[in-house]
């Protein structure tokens, strides 16, 4: 995540508890590592899409300089991690398999080395299975931001790109329910809109 883009990514009050949430867990982990006693870094985010839960996790390994490692399990940190992590049943054939699918990354979980933060994001927190759920040390859903929030983060983009100012337009947006993916993509269309005027 070298290429992360510090300068226009606003972090939220929830954001920003987290995140020094973590950061003290680094120092535990150091500490009792003397004695020692193993400490998981682990945070499970959960939300409505959108809502910067993935985007988070990497301005996490950018702030603290670790190595950024994605894993998708709606294609195959975790993301989508309601993929694999549901409930178990006591079931035969596909539900058994996803039963020791569920046990086995726990296990993993359980076997965290020294200094490796873990970061799951899923939409359906609802669904997870209870005892994976117990393996992260931090559960915090990520909502909408507010108006205000959001106001900051549009500000925040704003002054980072010199071909933007704030106007009304961008004010009065605030106003509306959006997620902060929504945001993005509306500032990013609106900046390719004045782009495409000057290059004509």
């Amino acid at each position: 995540v070298s290429g992360f883009r510090e300068d226009r990514y606003y972090v939220g009050e929830k954001q920003q508890k987290l995140y020094d949430q973590i950061l003290v867990g680094t120092k535990v982990s150091d500490r009792l590592m003397e004695y020692g006693i193993s400490y998981h870094n682990s945070t499970l985010l959960y939300g409505v899409p959108g809502t910067g839960k993935t985007e988070f996790a990497r301005y996490v390994a950018y702030k603290l300089g670790l190595p950024y490692a994605y894993l998708n399990f709606s294609n195959l940190m975790l993301d989508e991690i309601d993929c694999i992590g549901q409930a178990r049943q006591h079931n035969s054939g596909p539900d058994a398999e996803m039963g020791r699918i569920v046990i086995s990354l726990m296990q993993c979980l359980d076997n965290l080395v020294h200094g490796q933060i873990v970061i799951a994001a899923t939409n359906r927190e609802d669904i997870l299975d209870k005892a994976l759920k117990r393996r992260f040390r931090n559960k915090v859903e990520f909502t909408k931001f507010n108006e205000n929030e959001e106001l900051k983060m549009i500000e925040k983009f704003v002054e980072s790109i010199d071909l933007m100012e704030m106007d009304q337009e961008l004010i009065e947006y605030t106003k509306g329910n959006h997620t902060q993916s929504e945001t993005m993509d509306f500032l990013v269309e609106k900046l390719i809109q004045k782009v495409s005027k000057e290059v004509i």
